[in-house]
């Protein structure tokens, strides 16, 4: 009770000095997490991919030679060739490589730019969608004479209003298309099931000029228990193989540890993920965001220790030992560093719940609102242990910068102490 009225004075003695240590620990806090979740949110399981540590991606194709290199997304036979009856995969999804953007328009309903992606049947049994009307894309679709498409929910109030527009024509790039479901929106922050209209996938026609390239990705679920490692393995065997039947031209294809889970993927088709790195710069960042605070909070301890000079000497004048004074003054101090915690958990809640929102939940050109259900909830993207670990960095750091000027005073004479000497 003594160190909490001891806190209480020091908020109405100095509390410019007393608010920026609490807050300088806030901030680290909040910047940490704000950093962790916003690195986070593009891992976490959720509608339409609740499995995505179970699902893996194909996506590049890179030949060497001794005087040429060419890299690109590869076609649909390339695809059946590395990806087709892998061992351990539940199922397969060919889809298009390139993410479009279409004028989309109705009669009486303005025209606007939406994104779109072209699927297989597969793809709706590898994502999770909630269909709210109709049904997905099936075999045979893609021959229709009017073409069918499935729209978000979002999209369907925006030409629709609240009717259901299953079995109803929207203009896309000024042809027709029939609509076949409504799903409840993928977050743009997804971007292997994040469309606004999905159209049937057709595998391409390729010229032999165009060799292995195309437009072309493949999305496997895993079987559960089967380790990303095990399909790679496969995978790079048959890149091998491959390389064999293209070694009379002299080049040669290039494996870049694919295929891809969403924690390790490349910049670029021309690269292989680079996981450590990209941690161990996140190491160093959080370092700098936890070091930086408890060097300027460091001043403001020795600033707060000056102005109790005479309460420290007091205090030794009647038989307080150093060890005493010097506990009194770490105890402060964690409380401080407490305080600090929980004020940055809390502006890291508010900032979940209100700004972010607004990331998850719009997309590209704000023209349409994405649906409710692609937020992910606070607990999905908020790990308690990575807060535990934040502030324990924070405690650490603030006693080693209270130590040193806490020591000094604890060693203080009491008769100079008294007279303001430190």
């Amino acid at each position: 009770m003594n160190y909490i009225s001891q806190l209480r004075y020091e908020l109405q003695k100095q509390p410019m000095l007393t608010w920026t240590s609490i807050l300088g620990t806030a901030l680290a806090i909040f910047m940490i997490m704000t950093l962790y979740i916003s690195n986070s949110v593009a891992t976490v399981p959720l509608s339409p991919e609740s499995n995505r540590d179970r699902m893996m991606y194909g996506k590049f194709m890179h030949l060497m030679g001794e005087e040429s290199e060419s890299s690109s997304s590869f076609n649909y036979e390339m695809g059946k060739r590395l990806y087709e009856n892998l061992d351990g995969v539940e199922r397969i999804s060919y889809v298009g490589s390139d993410s479009y953007s279409f004028f989309v328009s109705n009669p009486g309903r303005p025209g606007i730019n939406l994104t779109a992606k072209k699927v297989d049947p597969e793809f709706w049994k590898i994502m999770d969608f909630e269909f709210i009307y109709g049904s997905p894309l099936a075999k045979g679709d893609e021959s229709e004479a009017v073409r069918p498409v499935v729209i978000t929910e979002s999209v369907a109030k925006h030409f629709f209003g609240a009717e259901n527009p299953v079995g109803k024509e929207i203009s896309i790039q000024y042809v027709p298309f029939k609509v076949k479901g409504v799903v409840k929106g993928a977050s743009p922050i997804m971007p292997n099931s994040y469309a606004e209209l999905y159209l049937p996938y057709r595998p391409e026609v390729v010229a032999d000029a165009d060799g292995p390239f195309g437009n072309t990705h493949v999305i496997l679920r895993l079987k559960p228990g089967v380790s990303h490692d095990y399909l790679r393995e496969q995978v790079k065997s048959r890149y091998s193989a491959f390389s064999n039947t293209i070694k009379a031209t002299g080049e040669e294809a290039v494996y870049h540890q694919q295929p891809f889970d969403v924690d390790n993927v490349p910049d670029g088709s021309n690269n292989s993920p680079d996981s450590k790195i990209s941690k161990i710069l996140q190491i160093f960042i959080y370092l700098i965001l936890l070091v930086l605070p408890a060097i300027n909070l460091n001043a403001m301890t020795r600033s707060r220790l000056r102005s109790r000079v005479a309460e420290i000497g007091l205090h030794r004048a009647f038989g307080a030992t150093r060890f005493h004074v010097l506990g009194r003054l770490l105890v402060e101090n964690l409380l401080l560093t407490l305080i600090g915690g929980i004020i940055g958990l809390l502006f890291c809640s508010i900032f979940m719940a209100t700004i972010s929102g607004a990331f998850f939940s719009w997309s590209e050109d704000f023209t349409v609102r994405m649906d409710s259900s692609t937020v992910p909830e606070f607990g999905m993207i908020f790990n308690w242990s990575v807060f535990a670990v934040a502030l324990l960095g924070c405690v650490v750091l603030n006693l080693l910068s209270c130590g040193i000027p806490a020591y000094k005073a604890s060693k203080v004479n009491p008769a100079e102490a008294i007279h303001g000497v430190l």
